[in-house]
This record gives C-alpha cells, structure tokens and sequence, in this order.
C-alpha cells in the first residue's frame, strides 16, 4: 500500500467505467484549514506554546502539523462541512466508485474526519516527514492507483496547489472556484483531456474580507465625540479633526480585534445561531487571511494615531487592545468580569475621545457612562440565554461564565444599572459643572425621562425576544432610539443656548 494511505474498506471497487473519487479535506470537504484552526485553538488555551510553535514550524510543515495534532484534539462532528461535496460523495458511492479522503493535515485528524462521515474506503494523509501536498500528494494518489489496479481518478480540490493531481486527472472538482475566477481558468487550461466540473458558487473572498472587518461596528466609536459635544466644541474644526482622526484609529482597531475574536472563538461561533455566518466560522474567508489582516489593521491605526495624535491617545489606545485582546482570549468566559470589562471598554472611548481633543473628561460622564454601558452588558448576556433557554440548551452557554439559571439575576442587574445611569445623570443636572456650561439646567431633566423610557423599552423588548443579540447596535438602527437620541440633543442645545 502506498505511503500514509489507510484502508477502510479493501472491498470497494469503482463501478463499470467509474473511476475513484479523490477528495481535499481543507477548503474542500470542509470550509476550513485545520492546520490553522488548531493553531489558533492551541494559542488560545496555551499562549505559552507560541515560541515552541516557532521551532516545530522551523523543522519543516510536516512536523508542525504533527506536533500540533499531538496538542489538539479535532471536533470532527463540529467542523463546517461542504453540503455540495458530500452530496457528491453520496453520489459516487451509490454509483459503486472508490472514494478515499486525500489530503495535506495529519493522518490522525484525516482519520478522525473519515470515522465521523463513514464515507471514505481509505485515507491519503500527511505522515511525519512527509507533507503530502501538491505534487507529493499526486504519486501517492497514483501509487495507489497502480496498486488498485485504477488506470484513471477523479480529484476533488480548491486551491493552486491542487493544479499537478488535476492535470492528471480525468475529472477535477473545484471547489468554490467559477470558470471566471484565476482559479477556474488555470484549471479549464490544463487540457482537453481533463474535464472540468465546478462545486458550489465562486467564493468573494474580498467582499467576506471586507464583512469580518465589520464595519457596521464602527458606528460604535461614536462615542469618541462625546467630549466634543458635553464640552460644547462641536463648532471648533481642531478639536472635531482630533476626534475624527481617533475614531478612524480605534476603528482600524476594533477591526483588528474582531478578526481576532473570531479567529479564537470557531468552535462557539459555530455553535450560535446566528454567528454561524460569520466569514470565517462558515469557512467563506480563509483563516490564512486573519493574521495579515489584523497586523495591517493595527499598523494603520497607531501609525495614524502616533502621527497626529496626543501621546495619551496612543497609550489609551493600546490599553484598549490589551484589554479587549484579553477579553476575546479568556475574560468573556468569566462570571461578571465579561460584563464589567464590556462596560469599561466602552467608557474607554469616551476617555480617548477626551484625550484626542484635549478636553477634560468629568467623573459625572465616566459614572454614568460605566452604569449605562453596564445595563448594555447585561441586557446582552440576557439575550443570549434567553436564546440558549428557548432552544432546549440547558447547560452552560458555549464560551460563557452563565448558566440558564442565571437570567432572572442577569435581567435584575441589568435593568437596575440601567436606571443608576438615570441617577448619576439627574445629580450631575445638580453640579456646579452644568451651571458654567448650560443657562437652562432644568431643561436637562428632559434627558433624563428619554433615557429611563428608553433603558426601560430595551429590558421590555428583551424580555419579549424582540431584541437583536446587540443592544448597541440596536439602538443604532432603531428608529425610535435614533428620534430619542434627535430629541436629546435638541433638548441639550436648548439648554445651553436659550437665554
């Protein structure tokens, strides 16, 4: 038998006329790269091992691959597997032709893979010493043949690297690469004597790039400007350019930080409803992308703050990626901590805001701002377990500190903070601060009715399952939050400008 290839069923033969199915495991039968995946797994729960990830990557892939097998068990039955390629395994085998799994990862995961399907006869897959990739996968696959008396194959693949095994193919499978795509037109050049069939819909890696960044998100360094408008500078352009620039900055960076998040968290994205469908839990951008990605988002963003930006700036800056880095690794999962460390993170744009445009921040908005922000954290977490209750999950939330027992105290919290965040903001209508910066103080009593009847019409909305899993982004495309928010500010520029 050829090198690294395991037998599962010695008994399957290809039908009249029927040759063997070949199939790529990473980015082929599954919408991942476990190479990648496992190492994110293993620097996620094992940060310490990054410096012996280095040496093993030093002594070659093979190696690498197989050391990280050893540190990571592979979640077979949780991996994102393609619907059309194993439609077109079931239609193979019905048809009475071999189908043998070939593929680059390590054989224990190759193995791990084909025990949970039950498809496969054999398996092709990455020894060490040996890398079984590109052209080294071709003479196993062709050793096997001569050795099964195959005189032809089918291969199913999805990347440049597969061009040499379908070249010598008869039918080559591409995964997620249309006849337009670079892909797609190196394949259709091989020759006549190789038909081309392709596997689902081309796939826009550029347009999920652009999704995983999140922009919709940046709606939420909005924040930064609030000094600017409690400080009553809206009209001075230095000042305005200042938090522009910082808002640009922490966008980059909260960019940065959401690839992380997802890069680390694929296991739980996978098993949410609704995070599911990020780019690269569903496999639509390749994990190969994240750390390119988020090295260029984080040059960009303290190279533009260090340029034109307060020094503080910089360092609130890279505090807030320290912190929120640590919340993506390990404070999420943390009782209360993950809703403290939200609301802090939030408040943290309001202080660099302050910073950028060298306004002071008062410890009235901090105070309001970590209640307020804290209702939010709360209301969240409600969200997802009332979620969690309602679909029959009884035990723990994947990669949080609660269990469904909890929501009634989530929600008590929650509103209860919410309503605190009102009671800072009515005292502060009572501080020596309002009298230097408003004429009318008592029409800011008009805020503080719109934030109660909105804190309150959240929780409602929470408690009915009529909340997205973000309250945040909610209020930003809500309309009725965006016309309380309007009234808001009428209400504050009356105060400050009637006589």
């Amino acid at each position: 038998m050829s090198q690294g290839a395991e037998s599962l069923n010695t008994n399957t033969a290809p039908g009249a006329g029927m040759p063997p199915l070949f199939v790529d495991l990473d980015g082929s039968l599954i919408s991942t790269d476990l190479l990648w995946e496992s190492l994110f797994t293993l620097l996620k729960t094992r940060p310490w091992m990054i410096l012996a990830v280095v040496g093993w990557a030093l002594q070659g892939k093979s190696t690498l691959k197989d050391r990280v097998s050893r540190a990571v068990s592979l979640p077979s039955e949780a991996l994102p597997y393609d619907p059309a390629v194993l439609e077109l395994i079931d239609a193979r085998r019905k048809a009475g032709s071999a189908v043998i799994l070939a593929t680059a990862s390590p054989a224990s995961w190759a193995r791990s893979v084909a025990t949970h399907l039950g498809l496969f006869d054999a398996v092709l897959a990455t020894e060490p010493g040996q890398n079984l990739k590109g052209k080294r996968k071709l003479e196993a696959i062709a050793e096997l043949c001569r050795e099964r008396g195959w005189p032809r194959f089918d291969y199913v693949g999805d990347a440049h690297a597969d061009l040499p095994i379908w070249k010598a193919s008869a039918g080559a499978y591409v995964v997620g690469g249309g006849a337009g795509s670079r892909l797609g037109k190196r394949v259709h050049g091989l020759g006549s004597g190789v038909t081309v069939y392709h596997i689902g819909p081309p796939r826009k890696t550029a347009k999920a790039a652009l999704k995983a960044l999140r922009p919709r998100q940046w709606a939420k360094n909005i924040l930064i400007f609030v000094p600017v408008v409690t400080g009553h500078k809206i009209f001075q352009v230095r000042e305005v350019t200042a938090a522009a620039i910082a808002f640009v900055a922490f966008s980059l960076c909260a960019s940065a930080i959401y690839l992380v998040n997802d890069l680390t968290d694929l296991a739980a994205d996978r098993d949410h409803s609704e995070k599911r469908r990020r780019p690269f839990a569903s496999g639509r951008l390749p994990l190969s992308w994240g750390p390119p990605l988020v090295a260029a988002l984080l040059l960009m963003a303290f190279g533009l703050a260090a340029a034109f930006l307060p020094l503080g700036f910089v360092g609130v800056l890279g505090l807030y990626l320290a912190v929120t880095t640590a919340y993506s690794l390990v404070l999420k999962s943390r009782l209360m901590v993950d809703v403290l460390t939200l609301a802090i993170l939030y408040t943290v744009r309001i202080f660099a805001g302050g910073l950028a445009t060298n306004i002071e921040i008062s410890e009235w908005l901090i105070g309001f701002s970590m209640f307020f922000f804290l209702s939010l954290a709360f209301a969240k977490r409600f969200i997802e377990l009332d979620r969690s209750i309602r679909a029959g999950k009884l035990e723990r939330i994947k990669g949080r500190g609660y269990v469904p027992g909890d929501i009634g105290l989530v929600e008590s919290m929650g509103a209860t903070s919410g309503y605190l965040s009102a009671l800072v903001l009515a005292m502060y209508i009572h501080s020596d601060q309002v009298r230097s910066l408003y004429s009318r103080p008592n029409l800011l009593w008009g805020v503080v009715l719109v934030l109660i009847y909105w804190i309150s019409r959240v929780w409602f909305l929470a408690r009915r399952h009529e909340m997205p899993g973000d309250p945040v982004e909610f209020a930003l495309r809500d309309v009725h939050s965006l016309a309380l928010g309007v009234i808001s500010v009428i209400v504050l520029a009356s105060a400050a400008l009637l006589p």
